[in-house]
């Protein structure tokens, strides 16, 4: 894309808006409280994480964190490929990771270590996120909202495959799989539950339990 399109500046501008954001909230504990007695009222300022903080116990103000890095590597990856694939993802997505802190990084989540280890094994792409069981796909991928302005259904399908590799668990790509499947069949023609002769895992449930709603065999045969 060159510099002259009118688009140009509004993808610049949530890029800047992810990584800022990112940067602004990165010293928020997991809960409210925590963050309101360390920083004595809002974050109204960018603040270096506190000493005790579970993730990012030594960031700078202003510092981004996996999330924004994430990010980028997949809008890199979005610029080097003609179309987006899984395994474009899962390439950009390992550099990014060795570039890095790679295995000794405690702000990476658990998810993003185990697929990285799967992933640099040999492990299809399409199944090494299929245990995921956090959010990070989400912060992820900014980047195929700003390529698909006004087109839902191709930001869908981007966004399942940029998910697939590091955080995609079965049940949402189920989902959006039954939502737009004729849309979605060229980039998944076999549906990786289709590929398992088992369920991976068992998705939390709000009581805190484990386990598929009714079995898996009932689950999967829907």
């Amino acid at each position: 894309m060159q510099p002259t399109t009118n688009l140009y500046p509004h993808i610049l501008g949530g890029v800047y808006g992810q990584a800022l954001g990112d940067a602004w909230a990165m010293p928020a504990h997991f809960h409210p409280d925590q963050t309101w007695t360390y920083y004595n009222g809002w974050l109204d300022r960018f603040w270096p994480a506190s000493p005790d903080h579970p993730l990012h116990a030594g960031f700078r103000a202003g510092q981004i964190t996996d999330d924004t890095q994430q990010a980028l590597a997949l809008a890199e990856a979005i610029m080097a490929a003609p179309q987006l694939t899984v395994e474009e993802v899962a390439r950009a997505m390992v550099a990014w990771y060795e570039q890095g802190e790679g295995p000794g990084a405690a702000y990476i989540s658990h998810n993003t270590h185990r697929a990285m280890a799967a992933l640099k094994s040999g492990s299809d792409p399409h199944l090494t996120g299929l245990r995921g069981d956090t959010d990070g796909g989400a912060k992820r991928v900014s980047p195929i909202g700003l390529i698909h302005p006004g087109d839902p259904d191709a930001a869908v399908a981007d966004a399942i495959i940029a998910c697939t590799p590091l955080t995609l668990p079965m049940w949402p790509y189920r989902a959006l799989v039954r939502w737009r499947r004729r849309s979605l069949r060229p980039w998944f023609p076999k549906p990786p539950w289709k590929r398992l002769s088992m369920w991976p895992c068992a998705p939390p449930r709000w009581d805190g339990s484990t386990g598929w709603p009714g079995g898996a065999r009932r689950w999967a045969a829907k």
